[in-house]
């Protein structure tokens, strides 16, 4: 496990010397990490900020498709000649289920703006992408030292998912401490009001990414095109 850390790469696996067998023990463990910490944030968005649930919800496909790409990885070192329609029937898999978690979450922004319940906890929304952003800069340090070694389509596009999802979660962290700072500085009606209907317009923006994701991923715009196993030789 230290081995990832160091290099990127099992210490049983001899890359870029000779063909990478390690990949998808790594991607199993970007992937976990990547599910744990959308867990977490989801139970603290839940309760505190839905613009955080719906970035949870992110990070919780992508982490999935971290999976995915581990099985694929595995499969094309057994059946290469099978990649292709792999990876189609598994991008729609990931396309369907980050569709469902979009729509799930506009229809929960859309129930708490029209009975006007909503409250958000800036310190939760805070607490919540600092650590997620955290989490996501892990997985883009592992993936990143394993790609410099051996470069690989897939994991290049794994690599583009850890950084956006960092990003999103860095957007949580500090519209969570500006709006933490704002609730002590200014003790009003009509800024509690504010950051609740700012939460909802936030989460239903990202929700749109989202759908926006899910459409490419299905077309195959998005996918992590990799034609020769699961790491390529350095060019």
């Amino acid at each position: 496990m230290l081995a990832f850390f160091k290099n990127g790469h099992a210490a049983s696996c001899r890359a870029p010397q000779s063909k990478c067998i390690c990949a998808p023990r790594l991607y199993v463990l970007t992937g976990a990490l990547a599910i744990c910490a959308g867990a977490i944030q989801g139970v603290i968005g839940y309760l505190g900020s839905l613009f955080l649930l719906s970035d949870a919800l992110h990070s919780t496909t992508d982490g999935t498709t971290d999976l995915l790409v581990a099985i694929i990885a595995v499969y094309i070192l057994n059946n290469p000649h099978k990649e292709q329609v792999l990876e189609e029937n598994g991008r729609r898999v990931v396309a369907i289920a980050l569709v469902a978690s979009a729509a799930w979450v506009i229809w929960e922004a859309l129930d708490r703006a029209i009975v006007g319940n909503h409250t958000v906890v800036p310190w939760m929304l805070a607490v919540g992408g600092i650590g997620g952003a955290c989490v996501d800069a892990l997985r883009l340090y592992l993936l990143q030292k394993a790609q410099d070694t051996a470069p690989s389509g897939m994991r290049g596009g794994l690599i583009a998912h850890a950084r956006t999802d960092m990003q999103r979660s860095i957007i949580a962290g500090v519209v969570g401490s500006l709006l933490w700072g704002g609730r002590v500085a200014i003790k009003a009606h009509w800024f509690e009001t504010a950051v609740s209907y700012l939460d909802i317009a936030l989460s239903v923006a990202l929700s749109m990414y989202m759908f926006y994701l899910a459409k490419g991923i299905w077309r195959g715009e998005h996918i992590h095109d990799h034609k020769h196993g699961s790491c390529d030789p350095p060019h």
